[in-house]
């Protein structure tokens, strides 16, 4: 890839006061759940954008339902 983009997500302006940032959510969830590893500057962004709770929100809720039907098939 040489480090082109995929996908533009969001921006982050670090000139405004307080720094600007602003991710779409949906779309951020979906890159981590398909695998995505973001560097650690990117993963300060999205624990400051509550994306990363989201994404373990996520998770969760597809262990979940990954359990229970595991257990309505046995």
């Amino acid at each position: 890839r040489e480090g082109r983009h995929v996908e533009i997500i969001g921006h982050y302006d670090p000139m405004t006061s307080p720094a600007t940032v602003k991710i779409d959510t949906d779309a951020a969830v979906r890159w981590l759940r398909n695998g995505a590893q973001p560097s650690d500057r990117v993963r300060i962004l999205l624990r400051h954008a509550g994306i990363l709770k989201a994404w373990e929100e996520a998770r969760l809720a597809d262990k979940r339902a990954a359990k229970a039907a595991a257990s309505q098939s046995s």
